[in-house]
């Protein structure tokens, strides 16, 4: 099977016009433009929002169209990340250390022994240089240790489908560089895709390999390099 994403002449008023757009697998894309145009597209990629036109193809499924039972299916082999939330939480569990919010995620999505569990654990702690926060809890971390561990929480679940909100947000340049190495060997490895948003072109240049900017909300999206 082939997971990617495939926006097809979708919009959604007044936030996103005419959109057309392609994330193949192996590949990371990122779509650049205002936020509220970004995070449409990222919801309607998601199965969160239904578009008025078009259709939404996700790993060769048409979600725009599916019933309740055929979106979950598809949502289950989705990791996504959400934007940080007025207190930049990025939804973790505020009384869980970073390696059970971590844990926790993997365990709900039944997809793994305890034992491989840790193993999974302990790979993205190392992965994402977070291994000597394990035992703190999200409320002693800056917003951007909140960033990371929400990212080795989703790519922990081995998902072949990676959706990211606000990419660039509370990540320095240090920050940047090793997410955009771990988001690119991700999806080379497992063929999988990546979608990001992000209203910075150039953290959207070295997070990704495929830019789509989107002009305004009357406009399609053109690829560029």
């Amino acid at each position: 099977m082939s997971f990617g994403f495939e926006l097809v002449e979708v919009s959604r008023r007044p936030t996103l016009g005419l959109l057309s757009v392609g994330a193949p697998p192996g590949a990371v894309t990122a779509l650049v433009g205002p936020r509220p145009a970004g995070r449409t597209a990222f919801r309607l990629a998601a199965g969160l929002d239904r578009s008025d036109t078009g259709a939404v193809l996700v790993a060769g499924e048409d979600i725009s169209t599916a019933s309740s039972r055929g979106l979950r299916k598809v949502q289950r082999r989705m990791a996504v990340v959400f934007e940080a939330g007025p207190d930049a939480s990025y939804a973790l569990f505020a009384g869980a250390s970073v390696a059970d919010n971590i844990r926790y995620a993997i365990t709900v999505a039944g997809r793994a022994s305890r034992r491989r569990v840790d193993a999974q654990v302990a790979q993205e702690l190392d992965r994402y240089r977070i291994g000597q926060l394990a035992a703190a809890v999200p409320g002693e971390l800056t917003a951007g240790q909140r960033k990371l561990v929400a990212l080795a929480r989703a790519t922990a679940l081995r998902s072949p489908l990676l959706l990211i909100d606000e990419i660039e947000a509370d990540l320095d340049d240090d920050a940047t560089d090793l997410v955009a190495a771990i988001l690119r060997e991700r999806t080379r490895d497992m063929l999988g895709a990546c979608l990001l948003t992000t209203a910075d072109p150039a953290a959207a240049k070295r997070l990704a390999d495929q830019v789509v900017l989107l002009e305004d909300d009357t406009h399609p999206l053109h690829p560029a390099r």
